[in-house]
C-alpha cells in the first residue's frame, strides 16, 4: 500500500481522537541557512468546550507550554523556543501559534518534531544548503510508495445475495461516510517554505506569486474524505 495513504489513514485517526481542525507549519529560512519555523494549531469542533469542562467549566490552555518547550530538542540541534500565543481564525476556532529558531535548517527533523499527524507524512524529508551570493535550498521530499508503484485489477466471486441485507449495508455505508464528511470537515494540514529575499530559480510546483516561497505540502482532508 502505498506509504501516504497509510501515513493519512494515521492521520485521520489522530485529527479524531486529538480535534486538530488545522495544522500549518512554516519554515523561514535566511541566507545564512538560519531562520524561524512557525506552528500554527486551531481545534475543531467541540475540543476546547470539552477541555473546559474537563477544567470544571474554567479556562483551559489548547497546549502544554512544558511539552512546546521540551519540543525544541526534538526539531532539530540548537533549536530554542521562542514563544507561544493564543490565536483564533476568521471563523472563531481557536488556537495557538508556537515559534522557534534554528540555526541550521539542515539539522531539522520535522518528522519528530511534530506531534499533530503531519510528522508521518513528513518521514524522509531531508534540507541541503549551500550559502553565498545566491544560496540554494534543496529540499528532498520522501517517496510516494516503498516499490515505487502499485497494481490493480478485478476479481470474480458469486454473484447475487439478499438484497435486504445489501440494502441495510448501503444505508449503514452512507449513513457512516455523511457521519466521517461532517467530523472532518475544515481539517487541513498545510507545510510551507519561504526564504528571505526572492526566490531566482525553482523546480517546485507551487510557488506563491511573491516568489517568496512554496508549498511543499497541503491537504484538506474534509474534501479528501468527501
Amino acid at each position: 500500500m502505498d506509504r501516504r495513504i497509510v501515513a493519512t489513514l494515521s492521520v485521520l485517526l489522530l485529527v479524531f481522537v486529538t480535534g486538530c481542525m488545522d495544522v500549518t507549519m512554516d519554515i523561514k529560512v535566511k541566507k545564512d541557512g538560519s531562520g524561524v519555523l512557525t506552528q500554527r494549531v486551531f481545534m475543531g469542533g467541540g475540543m476546547p468546550g470539552m477541555m473546559a469542562n474537563m477544567n470544571d467549566g474554567g479556562e483551559a490552555s489548547l497546549y502544554n507550554i512544558d511539552d512546546l518547550k521540551a519540543a525544541a530538542e526534538k526539531i532539530g540541534e540548537g533549536v530554542t523556543f521562542a514563544g507561544v500565543v493564543d490565536i483564533t481564525n476568521k471563523k472563531g476556532a481557536k488556537g495557538f501559534r508556537a515559534s522557534y529558531n534554528f540555526p541550521d535548517i539542515t539539522a531539522l527533523n520535522l518528522q519528530s518534531s511534530d506531534e499533530s499527524g503531519m510528522g508521518q507524512m513528513m518521514e524522509g524529508m531531508v534540507f541541503e544548503f549551500e550559502g553565498g551570493e545566491t544560496a540554494r535550498l534543496t529540499i528532498n521530499m520522501p517517496g510516494n510508495s516503498e516499490d515505487g508503484g502499485g497494481a490493480s485489477g478485478r476479481s470474480s466471486g458469486e454473484a447475487g445475495g439478499d438484497s435486504d441485507q445489501d440494502g441495510d449495508a448501503m444505508q449503514m455505508g452512507a449513513e457512516m461516510m455523511a457521519g466521517m464528511q461532517q467530523m472532518f470537515d475544515g481539517m487541513r494540514f498545510w507545510l510551507r517554505v519561504r526564504v528571505d529575499g526572492a526566490i531566482v530559480e525553482t523546480n517546485a510546483q507551487y510557488v506563491n506569486k511573491r516568489k517568496t516561497g512554496v508549498t511543499l505540502m497541503k491537504m484538506d482532508i474534509g474534501e479528501m474524505v468527501k
